[in-house]
């Protein structure tokens, strides 16, 4: 009995503390410059105007050759292919958000079978999450799915995990700032107000 007692008070220390801690993936914090961004992932593409920039990293089979056929050493390429996990899972893409020069958001792509290691990574690390929603869809053939989200409120900022019903390697985790998440949401009323009027 004393032992589980230890163990739920070490859990709950650990998650006092993990909400205490600044956001990051990886040693990498959100607010961080474009140039720290490309000092930890060097073979990161970037792209857009100084106030809405995206860098990113993709690792299918095609970007590998592309990478490659550039001249870049195929041995780094593979390294940082297999560096490139969340919760020891691998992912296929990794992009970098930064509004007015400063990271805001972080965005992965595992595959979806994946989807509940990470889930029980992430409530290890961070303790219970703050939102926790299925939503049940029906697909054309009548199979009924579930999307599942996770979120997490942090200090600054917002962790949120989800996996897509209907793909067998669709899921995805971002980490927001406060200040990303805000411009993030700005950023999709604009578009879908300009989407609304190109019809």
């Amino acid at each position: 009995m004393k032992s589980l007692i230890f163990i739920v008070a070490m859990i709950a220390g650990h998650a006092a503390a993990a909400e205490n801690e600044i956001l990051a993936f990886k040693d990498l914090p959100l607010g961080a410059s474009e140039e720290e961004v490309l000092k930890q992932y060097p073979l990161t593409n970037c792209s857009g105007d100084p106030a809405r920039r995206i860098c990113m990293l993709l690792f299918s089979s095609a970007s590998i050759k592309l990478r490659t056929a550039a001249g870049i050493d195929t041995d780094a390429v593979t390294a940082l292919r297999r560096s490139m996990t969340v919760a020891n899972a691998t992912v296929d893409s990794i992009f970098f958000r930064l509004y007015d020069g400063k990271l805001g958001q972080i965005s992965m792509s595992p595959s979806a079978n994946l989807y509940q290691k990470i889930a029980t990574a992430f409530s290890d690390r961070y303790g219970k999450p703050d939102q926790d929603d299925v939503e049940m869809v029906t697909t054309g053939a009548g199979v009924r799915l579930e999307n599942h989200t996770l979120a997490w409120n942090r200090i600054g900022g917002r962790i949120v995990i989800h996996r897509y019903a209907g793909s067998a390697d669709k899921s995805s985790v971002m980490y927001w700032s406060a200040d990303g998440l805000s411009k993030g949401l700005e950023e999709n009323a604009r578009d879908r107000q300009k989407a609304a009027k190109d019809l």
